[in-house]
């Protein structure tokens, strides 16, 4: 598991919540937990906490203040990986976590 990989969501929200974001740090690859931050489809504003992805053209948007620690088990298959995106996303918990 790499930090800002995409993985597909196994849990009971996956029809709202299709994939998740890993965003813990690969020297915590001891744990059997992950945080990660829900991506669904583009259905609300974007702005600096919850930007946006694109995904194999559909337009997606990370939800950071869902943002949670979930158990390995419940990822499923890599979809891609968001390194490019790594700014957005950290400026987002960033955000979340210090308000500016």
């Amino acid at each position: 598991m790499a930090q800002f990989d995409v993985y597909e969501n196994l849990g009971n929200n996956n029809e709202t919540i299709p994939y998740l974001v890993d965003v813990q740090n690969d020297v915590l690859d001891q744990f059997s937990t992950r945080m990660v931050i829900p991506l669904v489809l583009d259905e609300k504003e974007t702005n600096l906490i919850n930007p946006e992805i694109v995904i194999d053209s559909k337009k997606y948007i990370l939800l950071t203040t869902q943002m949670a620690g979930i158990c390995v088990h419940r990822l499923g298959k890599k979809i891609t990986s968001l390194k490019d995106k790594r700014t957005d996303i950290v400026n987002a918990i960033d955000f979340l976590i210090t308000g500016f």
